[in-house]
């Protein structure tokens, strides 16, 4: 990857005010980023089931469950990672909804892998990390914006 321009963190719970928290912070890191409301809103999606996964399947359904999610944005994409502590995912067992059945559930990873460029499932031994990535437009001054935006919020906060 090459040198990260901007980064940022968030730890949440595995409730329902977590996954909005989630949302909202990824959702305005993609905007400050200077992605397009559309992309920010499919990130947003993208990273909410992934903390759902975590939820039910992680976790099995508790809403103590701890979540760490990071952005990174540099010159080729933004990468968003989730990190859950519960019971690990073995990528290899997942198996696409048939969506012509329309079940009421399995859509999670189908979704993320649809609304972004790359998702990856890792197993940590101690809970699973999911790495989801979105490609920048060439020629983007996306990671510009983001960085010059940053520092005047920092510079309004202070």
């Amino acid at each position: 990857m090459p040198d990260r321009v901007a980064a940022d963190a968030l730890t949440v719970r595995t409730s329902p005010e977590g996954f909005r928290d989630a949302r909202d912070w990824v959702t305005r890191f993609a905007l400050v980023a200077g992605l397009p409301e559309e992309t920010a809103g499919h990130l947003a999606l993208a990273v909410s089931e992934a903390c759902a996964n975590a939820y039910r399947h992680a976790y099995a359904k508790a809403a103590a469950g701890r979540l760490d999610l990071n952005a990174e944005i540099d010159a080729t994409g933004l990468r968003i990672t989730v990190r859950d502590y519960g019971t690990s995912f073995d990528p290899s067992t997942y198996r696409p909804p048939e969506t012509e059945k329309l079940p009421e559930s399995g859509y999670g990873i189908h979704l993320m892998r649809l609304l972004t460029d790359e998702v990856r499932h890792v197993n940590e031994g101690d809970g699973t990390r999911v790495v989801m990535f979105k490609r920048l437009p060439t020629g983007s001054a996306a990671s510009d914006r983001f960085e010059k935006a940053m520092a005047r919020e920092a510079r309004e906060e202070s």
